[in-house]
Order: C-alpha cells, then structure tokens, then sequence
C-alpha cells in the first residue's frame, strides 16, 4: 500500500479554502458596489435651493415692525384614547379674533384675542362656552399672559397677568397664542432655520442619507426628501415636501411631514406690503396616527395687515396693552411664585425696582427725607387683606407701594434678622466681658 502524499492533500485543502475566501470576498465587494450605487442622493437643480435660501433670508430679515389682525378658526377632534387623563370623543370648534402687534428690534410681540364662538361636544352632549380674553405679550426671555371672561369683565373683577420664562411657554401656532413670525422662523421645516437647512441639503446633495429631488414649474420650486430610519423606527420612511414662489420673495407655499405615525400640513399665501412678503392666510393641520392616541388639530387664520416697518412706541408692549388694570394682581413665577398688587409702571421699572428699595433703606432715614418720600407716594395703594379682595392672591404684609420687585419683598426681613442677631450677640458679649471683671476684681480685694 502507497503512503498518501501528505503534500497533496495539504494543497488541496488550502486550494477549497482559499477558493472560498476569494468567493467570499467578491461577494463582499459587489455587495460594497450594490450598496455604493443605490447610495441616497438629492437629484435636480439643487442650486436653486441656494437661491430659495437667501431670497427667503432677505425678506425675513427686511420685516421689521408688523401690525395687524387675524380672523382665526381652530378644531380639535379626539378619537378613542386608551389614556383615561385625556378626553375620547372629543370635538373643539373655536372661532375668535385677533389682534398683533410685532418689534423684532425689541425682539418683541403683543396678542390680544377675543373667542365669538368656542363649542364642545363630548360624548353627544354639546356646551356653549361664554367668550373669553386670552392676551400676552412676550419681551426677551419673559412671557407675560392674562386671561378672563366676559364675566369677568362685566362683574370688573379682578384679573392676574402670569409671568413665566418664555422658553417653557408654547409660542406654537395651535397653541393660545398668535405669533406669526414665530411660526415662520421656528415651527415651519420644525428642526432648524429654513435657510441653513437648504443650503445644507444643497452643498451635501450626494453625502445625505435622504433621497430627494429638486423640480421647478415656472416660479414654483418643489423639494421632497424622503428617509427612512432602522427597523426599530416607529416612523417608517418620512416624506417632508416643501413648495417655494420665487414671485413672493422665495417664501414658503406649502410644507408637509408624513410619516406612519403622525403628519403634519402647512399652507400659507402672502401679499406685498411696503415691499415687503407678509402672510394674509397661514393654516396648520397636524394629525396623531398613534393607535389609541388619535386625533387631529387644525388651524386656519386670515390676517389684514394694518402697517409694515413703521416705529413702534416700545410702552405699546406695558401691562394696560393686554387689559392689565391699577388693583389687578401679578404673580410672578420667576421670582419665585410671588403674587401681588399692580400700579401702572413700565415693565422696564422691574430691572431697577430692586435696585430702589435697597437704595430707598439707605438714604430715606432723616425726618425731612422720609417726609418727602411719603409725599411723593400718597397715592399708592397699599397690598390689601386677600381674604378681602382675592381670597387666590397672597401679597407680602410688608409691602407698601407696587413699585417693588417681587424677589426684594424678602431682601428686608432677611436684613432685620441679621441686624437683631447682631445686637443680641453683642449684649452676650458684653455681659460676659462684664461678669470677668467682676471676678478679678474680687481676687484682688481677696
């Protein structure tokens, strides 16, 4: 018998491994190719994004001042909610009228509105609400808002502004508010300016994970993206749909966002004013697809613009503007929740507010100082009883005029604690320092 060729067998097995390597190998690389080629990819004239960019970023940034009204129209329509803290069949019309008033110099805003029908039905049964009032005004990193009824009105009852950070407030169109600048800038293309983000789909046209196309019919431009997340993703692929009119300063027609679990509509129109694009009609669609959460909330306004980029007298954006009366209540939460009575002042008083009441501890302590200072204030009113007046609202007892910031109501106190601890240490001293001498003394006569 023949011994095996050891060499042979060795080839042979190295030849099967090494033809299934290199197999495996070309799969591995005309796979890389497959992935390569379908590799997502903006397609289209996508310069024209470049160009809807800054058209749009020009006439944004030339309105300045705006002034105006809106006839507003809104419903809310929930179907069967599986959470028992939220309403199921659930129906909202609610009609009102608007009035706005905007200063991006000030980097402020002013709604005023009005409800003239506000109906529910909930489970077949259907309630008339009585008009009510829902104003504010936003100034900085401030929000401040008031609202009450018709009752309240007729009765003169008394009223409290809320004031809060602006940041945890909704500004959002479906919310009670009316800002139309800051659906343009902030909710419409939702995750950045809508500038940056089409320069960004335009300079990263074959780098993005996103499927989309550029067409344009006449001074239409229509963009569409479409993604898709991992397998995990609820969302499914995401179709977002933008239509520009380069006729209207490059501004925004239409906007979608759709996905298997909610979508989302916008449309708006615009006329020229002062030669600049301002919206006449924006309305907002979102719908909830969510199994056990659905529901749908619409938004339609129609605005009359009154003036474009004329100055605008910065006490138009005071407390009185939105119905703010002398004797009506404000509770300030970020001063720490503090509620107290008001006497017409500038808002602008509250940054120095706190800075006269130290000073005033300071200086107004002569007899003629203290007399000229009464004088001046005889005709502030003085927080009343809230058991009296507003069994909701707790003024501070040591406060004496409204022109007072709420966070130094507490500063005083604090300093005639700190002064009568003192003095108490200082007596404990002394007596102490006392009864020593006393006992060296009495060693020396001893």
């Amino acid at each position: 018998m023949e011994p095996r060729n050891t060499n042979n067998i060795t080839l042979n097995l190295f030849s099967k491994v090494h033809y299934k390597r290199i197999i495996l190998f070309l799969c591995l690389f005309l796979s890389s190719l497959l992935i390569t080629s379908s590799k997502a990819a903006i397609t289209g004239d996508t310069e024209l994004l470049k160009l809807i960019a800054d058209g749009y970023e020009v006439n944004l940034e030339q309105l300045r001042t705006w002034k105006g009204n809106a006839s507003i129209n809104s419903s809310k329509v929930f179907g069967e909610w599986s959470d028992e803290r939220r309403p199921s069949n659930y129906k909202q019309e609610l009609k009102y009228e608007s009035e706005f008033l905007i200063d991006r110099e000030l980097d402020a805003a002013r709604w005023k509105c009005q409800t003239t029908e506000d109906i529910i039905e909930e489970k077949g049964e259907v309630t008339q609400k009585d008009p009510t009032y829902f104003n504010g005004i936003t100034k900085g990193e401030s929000d401040y808002r008031i609202n009450f009824s018709e009752i309240d009105k007729v009765e003169n009852l008394p009223r409290t502004l809320v004031i809060r950070k602006k940041e945890i407030m909704p500004q959002n169109f479906l919310s009670d508010t009316f800002n139309p600048i800051y659906a343009i800038e902030k909710e419409i293309g939702r995750s950045s300016k809508m500038a940056n983000k089409l320069r960004f789909y335009a300079e990263n046209a074959n780098k993005t994970k996103t499927d989309g196309s550029v067409t344009r019919k006449g001074d239409i431009v229509t963009f569409e993206t479409r993604y898709r997340g991992d397998e995990y993703d609820d969302y499914g692929e995401v179709v977002t749909r933008y239509v520009f009119d380069l006729s209207k300063g490059c501004n925004i027609l239409e906007f979608s966002n759709i996905s298997a679990i909610n979508e989302r509509h916008w449309k708006l129109d615009y006329e020229n004013k002062s030669d600049v694009f301002v919206v006449k009609k924006i309305s907002e669609t979102y719908k909830n697809k969510r199994h056990g959460f659905d529901f749908t909330t619409t938004k339609e306004a129609v605005l009359a613009t009154e003036m474009v980029n004329e100055p605008i007298d910065s006490t138009e954006f005071e407390y009185d503007k939105i119905g703010l009366r002398p004797g009506d209540y404000i509770l300030d939460h970020i001063a720490g929740g503090i509620q107290y009575q008001w006497q017409t002042y500038s808002i602008a008083d509250e940054y120095f507010a706190n800075i006269d009441k130290i000073e005033s501890t300071t200086k107004n302590n002569t007899p003629l100082e203290k007399a000229k200072d009464k004088e001046e204030n005889h005709n502030a009113p003085i927080a009343i009883s809230p058991e009296e007046e507003h069994p909701h609202s707790t003024p501070p007892k040591d406060y004496k005029t409204t022109k007072v910031e709420p966070a130094s109501i507490s500063y005083m106190p604090i300093i005639g604690v700190s002064t009568l601890s003192l003095l108490f240490l200082g007596v404990i001293a002394l007596v102490y320092m006392n009864k020593k001498r006393n006992i060296v003394k009495s060693k020396n006569l001893s």
